[in-house]
């Protein structure tokens, strides 16, 4: 909470002069530190900013409701000065934010205003459920820098998806290899023509017998006249492996995450491992935890600016 102090200063010519100082103290026994602590009843706190973050780093979005009730049900029935009395302490004590919930990037979407002294109208969400609408003071609207659009973020996978595409079709061509029994995929000769009948049995019969969990090392053993020949290198011959750790090295980069933080221990010593693990603090969590607090201190959603509230994680730790 903002407070302003006085401070002595002392001038050249030994006279003493008082100046106005701002500084920021802890205000955890505000109502608002506990709705951002206990955000609602359904999940806990580290559930929900998790979700926050995932949202954020995967879409470039993260998308905050604030449910603040009805204002009218806060209003008492009659006007007696107890019930005025009870209202003014249930004000002060309490925060009127009922809840936080988080919602999908990938369903709220900003609507733009046609009016030139405001930029947006609100936001919309289309689900099974039907088609809502939301104010612009009750959704927290947490972006990632987006050159190309002023209402959405850019997430950092925009810049590896390729990357990411290639280490998918790595893994599900080696998962392929080894369901099929570590057995290299192949064509096999024959020295007569076949009927289709023949070859579709004959492709059965070798499907079932050597491909498979249950078909591992098992000995190929062909009819006479038939020559089994490889089209395929299994992902020793390829050095597929060697290519799969170096393509996990721009996707660490492009979300500005040091290889130990994900297992990588490549000549990794313990003086260099508390390098990276504090270049991890200092480039990647303070700059991403930077877009939430400013995003929380600039929308009305949460903090009343009557109170001059600021959010702030603590890095004590």
């Amino acid at each position: 909470k903002r407070k302003v102090i006085q401070q002595s200063i002392t001038k050249f010519d030994g006279s003493q002069d008082k100046i106005k100082r701002e500084t920021w103290v802890d205000a955890s026994a505000e109502p608002e530190f506990k709705a951002l602590s206990r955000p609602n009843n359904i999940q806990s706190a580290v559930e929900f900013w998790m979700l926050v973050a995932i949202d954020l780093l995967a879409t470039g979005d993260a998308f905050i409701y604030v449910d603040k009730g009805n204002p009218e049900d806060d209003q008492l029935a009659d006007n007696a000065s107890r019930n005025r009395l009870e209202q003014a302490l249930r004000r002060t004590s309490r925060s009127n934010i009922r809840g936080m919930y988080r919602l999908s990037s990938s369903l709220l979407q900003p609507i733009a205003s046609m009016d030139d002294k405001k930029i947006l109208d609100g936001y919309g969400m289309q689900t099974d459920a039907g088609y809502f609408t939301f104010k612009p003071e009750e959704i927290v609207h947490i972006k990632l820098p987006n050159p190309t659009d002023p209402f959405y973020g850019l997430a950092p996978i925009v810049a590896v998806m390729k990357k990411l595409l290639l280490d998918r079709y790595t893994d599900e061509h080696m998962l392929r290899f080894y369901k099929q029994g570590a057995r290299l995929g192949g064509v096999i000769k024959a020295q007569k023509k076949l009927t289709k009948d023949q070859l579709i049995r004959l492709e059965r019969i070798f499907e079932s017998n050597f491909t498979g969990k249950r078909n591992h090392h098992k000995t190929l053993v062909l009819p006479e006249g038939m020559d089994y020949q490889t089209i395929e290198q299994n992902p020793g011959e390829t050095a597929l492996i060697e290519f799969t750790k170096a393509n996990k090295e721009p996707i660490l980069a492009a979300y500005k995450v040091p290889p130990i933080k994900v297992g990588l221990l490549d000549g990794a010593t313990y003086a260099n491992a508390q390098i990276q693990d504090k270049t991890y603090y200092q480039n990647t969590i303070k700059p991403f935890i930077a877009f939430i607090e400013q995003a929380i201190n600039q929308a009305p959603a949460i903090l009343n600016p009557l109170k001059e509230l600021k959010f702030s994680f603590d890095l004590s730790g």
